[in-house]
């Protein structure tokens, strides 16, 4: 699924993955952002900038 992210703000954010998945299911264990696992999912959006990315499991 892809996803875009909006940075309207003065600077740069940057963009981080947390997982709330109670029964250490499927999104706990596979959920990928851009064909990373996502705990080591990390991106830097420049102000006044969009970012892609794409998630699966």
């Amino acid at each position: 699924m892809p996803l875009t992210l909006q940075n309207n703000g003065g600077t740069s954010i940057k963009v981080t993955a947390e997982v709330d998945d109670q029964e250490n299911g499927p999104f706990k264990t596979g959920l990928l952002l851009d064909q990373s696992i996502w705990s080591s999912y990390s991106k830097i959006i420049a102000a006044k900038k969009f970012g892609n990315l794409r998630s699966s499991a």
